[in-house]
């Protein structure tokens, strides 16, 4: 039954609003994207910066230290999930939902 709710909420957006959550989705991509290459030249710089000071950090144990930090990271959204910290946020997007107007009004 969700499914066809959601099937019938996106017919009936018409193009203005499609395109408005379309192009917010594209601003957000393009932020996560800038910021990756931030990340990635500080860390570059980090590196660059402890090499000429002598300190050499052994990358061998990268990839052990990796996924035992992504299984962490893991549990830890798994324990937020049971704690209702995702029902918050659905539910604080429902309500922003609201505000949207669902109707077709190229008629």
């Amino acid at each position: 039954m969700n499914q066809e709710k959601a099937k019938n909420t996106i017919n009936n957006l018409n193009q203005s609003e499609l395109l408005q959550i379309l192009t917010g989705l594209r601003i957000r991509t393009d932020a996560a994207n800038a910021q990756l290459v931030q990340l990635g030249l500080l860390v570059e710089y980090l590196y660059e910066k402890l090499s000429k000071q002598g300190i050499e950090i052994p990358m061998g144990d990268f990839p052990k230290w990796a996924e035992a930090r992504y299984k962490e990271i893991q549990k830890q959204a798994e324990q937020a999930q049971k704690e209702g910290l995702m029902d918050d946020f659905k539910k604080s997007t429902e309500e922003a939902m609201q505000g949207i107007n669902l109707t077709d009004t190229t008629e």
